[in-house]
Parts: structure tokens; sequence; C-alpha cells
């Protein structure tokens, strides 16, 4: 954890001296200065309040903590916007051999922030329910529904509120199976324990599924995951569960189904609990032809275990995998950046393993957020799948 708070100190640094470098160096020198305080000052707290947050502790039931808390992540996103529009305008100008006016970087600011207000804003009207359609293979009943929430990072920036509208749109799918991909919490457990209610709103016929992501790592696993199984959900860790049940034919006999699912711990949950590894194959131990297998994993990169030769000797490969933590890059303009960091970042991919087999990968853009409430250029998105 120091050494990942020394790489976030290191890149918000750079950042800082970049933004002085493209919107302000160029200015006059009797406007640097007013520049550079508003720049500082805001940079402060977009950076100070979070840091605090993490060593502090701060209540979130404490209004002015949530204030300040809310305020410094919605910085953080309109910085982010800020930078890329006026490196955008400092090249355009530069090349025109055009000074950039101080005019001109309030413009910027002003912008960012508007955007930064929008993609906010577009959070009101989500997470949208985005339907899929998957081939059942004859191994599950037409019209059989798995729903996926991913990425719901309940905690400092994702209230109650938002959790129990989730709760509520997944429930009026009417699912068979519902599945959690990981980062569903993030935070202090003394803090936000409390919000583990929303999954206990959760219902399914089937019951209930969840694999961890890197963020449950972050905050106390040890105590997370126990109340997240005390919440009436199945916590699959590098193991599986097998469903049977029977439905009646349009023939009006009865058929019996398998739904075969298995769940691992964080691709890197490793780096930080060395006892707990990745291990793809033995969660999928247990898995038969006969069944239709699913497997829950966080980190999409993780299916590339699967597509290397031997690399699941003596199991047999899932037909689907459902995954999440890109959140599609979750706001502009890290939605274009993140395809040059993720392989796999969003949506249905079809894949092949080194014996010809198809494995079909899901990408959730996730439901909730991080940091900044700012969904400008991506969905928050619950997914359901629906098999024909």
């Amino acid at each position: 954890m120091i050494a990942m708070a020394f790489i976030f100190s290191l890149v918000f640094a750079l950042y800082y001296f970049l933004i002085a470098a493209v919107a302000i160096y160029p200015l006059a020198y009797d406007q640097q200065t007013i520049v550079w305080m508003i720049h500082s000052t805001l940079f402060l707290i977009m950076f100070l309040v979070p840091v605090l947050d993490k060593w502090l502790k701060l209540d979130p039931r404490i209004k002015l903590n949530k204030f300040l808390l809310n305020s410094a992540y919605f910085l953080m996103g309109a910085y982010f916007i800020f930078f890329t529009l006026a490196t955008f305008n400092f090249l355009i100008l530069m090349a025109k051999g055009q000074p950039l006016s101080i005019g001109r970087v309030f413009y910027l600011f002003i912008m960012a922030f508007l955007l930064s207000l929008w993609g906010q804003l577009k959070l009101k009207f989500m997470p949208l329910v985005k339907s899929v359609q998957l081939d059942r293979l004859e191994r599950l009943p037409e019209g059989f529904s798995i729903v996926q929430i991913s990425d719901l990072h309940l905690g400092p920036s994702v209230d109650l509120d938002y959790g129990l509208k989730v709760a509520a749109k997944v429930n009026e799918c009417r699912p068979d199976v519902i599945v959690l991909t990981g980062d569903i919490i993030d935070g202090k457990f003394e803090l936000y324990r409390d919000l583990l209610q929303v999954l206990a709103q959760l219902k399914a016929k089937h019951g209930v599924y969840f694999c961890p992501g890197n963020h449950e790592y972050y905050w106390e696993f040890l105590k997370w995951i126990p109340a997240i199984s005390e919440q009436g959900v199945q916590v699959l860790l590098n193991e599986s569960k097998t469903i049977k049940w029977t439905e009646p034919t349009h023939l009006g006999n009865q058929k019996e189904y398998e739904l075969f699912i298995a769940g691992t711990h964080d691709l890197h949950a490793e780096r930080i609990f060395p006892a707990f590894k990745f291990d793809p194959q033995a969660a999928l131990l247990h898995g038969s032809t006969k069944q239709f297998r699913l497997l829950l994993t966080h980190q999409p990169n993780g299916v590339k275990a699967l597509l290397k030769p031997k690399s699941l000797d003596g199991v047999l490969p899932p037909h689907l995998v459902l995954a999440g933590h890109t959140h599609a890059g979750q706001f502009f303009p890290a939605n274009l950046l993140i395809y040059f960091f993720q392989t796999y970042v969003k949506g249905l991919y079809h894949l092949k393993n080194h014996a010809g087999e198809v494995i079909h990968l899901y990408v959730n853009s996730g439901t909730g957020f991080w940091g900044p409430k700012n969904r400008l250029g991506t969905d928050a998105e619950i997914t359901h799948f629906i098999f024909k």
C-alpha cells in the first residue's frame, strides 16, 4: 500500500507540472501568478482530501466530510478533463504560432467544470440495464437469465441510495441468478458495513454469487468477505457451485439442467495476500460436459490464462466468463486512454483457446463508479443476460 501511495503521489505531481507546462507557462508573466494561485488551491483540495480520508478515516456520516470528499473527487474529474482540453488547445495554438491567453485558460476551466457536471448529472439516470442475448447451448432452459453487477464501489463515493436503486433495478429483471464480479465495496469496514444491506435486497431464483475484486483486498478483506456471505451471497474464492433443477419441456416432460458457477480470487490478490492466488484451474476443477460452465473473475485480463496451452490441464474451459474492473474508462479522456492499457475494455468478446474451443467473455462497464461521480463518455450498467 505504501508503494501504491508513492506511485500515486508521483503521478499527481507529474500531472500538476504538466498542467503548468501547457496552461500556465505559455501565459504572459504578469498573468501566471493569478492562474498559479487558482490552480494550486484547487489542486491541493483535489489531492489532499482523498489522502486525508485514507489516513484520518473521515466519517462520511458527517455532512462536512461528505461535502469535502465529493468536492475533491469532482475536482479530480474536472482537472483531468481540463488537462486534456488545455493540451489540445496548446498544441493547436503552437502550430498556428499564437500565444495562449488567460481568457482561454479560464474558458477551458469553465468548459471542464460544465462537462464534469454533465458527467455527474448522467448518474441520476443510471445505472442502465443492458440486455445481452447469448446461446444457451442446449444446456440452459429457454429464457434463462443472469444479471451481473460489477464495480459498484459502495463506500465514500457510492452511497446507500444509489445502491438500493441498483438492487431495485436488478430485482425488476426477475433473474434466475445474480452474479457480482468484484469491487462491490470500497472503504473501511466499520464506516461502511451498513451499506451491505444493498446485497441483502438482491433476489434471484437460484441465488447470488460473488467473486472479489482488487478493492476488496485493499480494504480489510478478511472482515468484508464473511460480512458479504452473511447477506445470503455465495462467495467463490477459487471455488465452484453447481446448481441443479428441472423444468418442463414443450413436450410436457421434465428436463434436468445444471449450471456450474466458478469464481476466482482477483488476478493480483497475491500481491497483497500471498496465500490468495488467482487460480482459475482450481475454480473450474469440478465442471462437467453436461453443464453450462460460467466463470466469474474480476479483471478481464485474467481470461488470458485460459487461452494458453496446458493452462487448464485436466479441467474443462468455461463457456462464459464474466468480468468487470475497467469501468470502460469511466469518464473522458480515460474512456479513450484505457484501450492502451486493457486488452478487453467493455462488452462481449468471442475468444478461442489453444484447442480451438470458444470462450465468450463479457466485460461489464461498471455498475457504480470510483472517485469522481462522473460518467462522461461512458454508462454505468447492470447487465441482463438472456439465454436463447
